[in-house]
């Protein structure tokens, strides 16, 4: 008798999930230096993001970028410009 493989189970997440995914792709597509630093929450269409970055440009960039995708209602900013001690 062969064997029968079973996938693992489907993860579900939700429509708010799977938009700050979305938005968090496209900006890091991009290739933002310390992304990391930023988080990217979505509730009803409504997209809120997080964290510090190193310019007012990259501030900009977050945000910009943020509206550009689909399903995106509006954006919260709650980025803080602060330059990133050298090492």
């Amino acid at each position: 008798m062969p064997t029968q493989l079973l996938s693992p189970p489907a993860i579900e997440t939700s429509d708010d999930e799977q938009l700050a995914r979305r938005v968090r792709n496209f900006i890091l597509a991009r290739v933002l230096p310390a992304a990391n630093f930023v988080e990217v929450d979505a509730d009803g269409g409504i997209v809120t993001l997080t964290g510090r970055v190193g310019t007012f440009y990259q501030k900009q960039l977050w945000l910009n970028g943020a509206q550009r995708v689909a399903g995106v209602r509006r954006v919260v900013d709650d980025i803080e410009v602060a330059p990133f001690p050298a090492k």
